[in-house]
């Protein structure tokens, strides 16, 4: 394939990417319509909280589908593909047996749960649980269609999981009048809806007996590149858990829309990392080169850029769209711009996490583990100690997340510059060892 056609393959499954996130994030959105119509006004902070919470408990499965796609790009020999197989039959395995455990300690402190979620129905935690376990499947079949480069079923899954999630919530609450309960099911149902749909492509994942699966060293690189993967994530979800536990649900209702904006940011350009992760692992394993890594990086930083000056100058322009049953919404409009440019240095350290890991490189582990980490504690402090009132407030907690962000995107691009030496000085070994004295 030649260069030009390359960047063209990049573009068109980036821009497919790109575009099912878009489709499945109007679907998204219709759902939260739906939702922010129908239930209490406070029940739908309580109802990001949980989509929080559960995307915080299944941060694992995030390391999975990075695993998994590496390992599925480089199975190249029938013996890797074997492996392959095996490592999928026994992560499922797992899965369940970590799912079960969950379900044990949720079903006894049940109420107490429920009190700090604040929710009217402590039944909700069963509907949670079935999120759960769709959250950690989800993943590992996306691992397998992005290792095998199937973006267009890829695409699909994240366009049925959008409108498999409007559905449900429209017959759970519209219909039926279940409040978050109802919500939370249509987060099931969306989750259930994709899985169903990328089973068939990836069947060709199982169809290989014998193999084997290493679990503690599994384990092992799991717990690695869970911090690595996961750092994304953490950072645009433990927020909106510290906040909803230190301020009235009304008023964060208000943070809550601004964030899920934000995040939309994120999730919009999360595709060009995904389009080029394989690329580089299957780059390495065959010893061609690949220039996914300058285009996913121009990619997001266009598209990322582009929407964040967007939202600077008409930020109430996405409330009205995603709110417009409740125009007082319009009220977290000067947290839109804030939240847009905090979101830019997540996008562009996504992409380079994913290069490093990509390339085997694990040296900002570290850093991606603890960096996190010492962000909730920073932002768990001021919110205990605040006394601003709760958009100076809110304003602030979006400035603490914007600096932790733009520090771990400093570090992913010196670890990746050492890398890219690194790489060159690799290629250039032979020819110099060649070359007589």
């Amino acid at each position: 394939m030649t260069e030009t056609d390359s960047r063209k393959t990049f573009f068109r499954q980036s821009g497919w990417m790109m575009a099912s996130n878009m489709i499945g994030g109007v679907f998204m959105m219709l759902a939260n319509l739906t939702a922010v119509g129908v239930t209490p006004a406070s029940d739908y902070s309580v109802f990001i909280t949980i989509l929080r919470l559960f995307v915080l408990i299944t941060l694992p499965a995030a390391g999975m589908q990075t695993l998994l796609a590496h390992q599925t790009a480089a199975a190249v020999t029938d013996d890797l593909q074997c492996d392959l197989s095996a490592t999928i039959r026994g992560l499922l395995k797992l899965t369940v047996g970590f799912w079960l455990a969950l379900f044990v300690v949720a079903g006894v402190f049940r109420i107490q749960i429920a009190q700090w979620l604040q929710a009217s129905n402590a039944n909700i935690i069963w509907i949670v649980m079935a999120l759960i376990l769709a959250a950690l499947w989800f993943p590992i079949f996306q691992g397998l269609l992005q290792g095998l480069q199937k973006f267009f079923t890829f695409g699909w899954a994240t366009v049925l999981n959008g409108l498999g999630r409007f559905i449900a919530i429209l017959i759970g609450v519209k219909l039926l009048h279940i409040s978050a309960i109802g919500a939370t099911f249509g987060a099931f149902g969306g989750f259930l809806t994709a899985i169903l749909l990328m089973l068939w492509p990836a069947r060709s994942t199982f169809a290989h007996a014998g193999g084997t699966f290493g679990s503690l060293a599994f384990l092992k690189r799991l717990a690695l590149l869970t911090a690595g993967a996961g750092s994304t994530l953490f950072l645009i979800n433990v927020d909106m858990l510290l906040v909803q536990a230190h301020f009235e649900k009304g008023i964060t209702s208000y943070y809550a829309g601004a964030e899920t904006i934000g995040i939309a940011l994120v999730t919009l350009c999360v595709p060009v990392a995904a389009v080029m992760f394989p690329k580089i692992v299957r780059s390495r394993a065959t010893a061609s080169s690949s220039n996914a890594l300058s285009l996913a990086v121009w990619g997001t930083a266009v598209v990322g850029g582009a929407a964040a000056l967007f939202c600077t100058i008409l930020p109430e322009f996405p409330l009205r769209i995603l709110f417009s049953s409740r125009p007082e919404m319009l009220k977290a409009a000067p947290l839109i711009p804030w939240f847009m440019w905090a979101m830019i240095p997540i996008t562009m350290y996504n992409v380079l996490v994913n290069n490093l890991i990509a390339r085997e490189r694990y040296g900002i582990i570290p850093f991606a583990a603890l960096l996190p980490i010492a962000y909730a504690i920073t932002l768990h402090l001021f919110l205990s100690h605040n006394t601003l009132e709760p958009f100076a407030a809110f304003k602030r907690v979006i400035q603490i997340l914007m600096a932790f962000s733009s520090t771990l995107l400093a570090i992913s691009i010196w670890f990746s510059l050492r890398a890219s030496s690194a790489d060159a000085a690799a290629t250039r070994s032979p020819s110099t060892t060649a070359t007589p004295s």
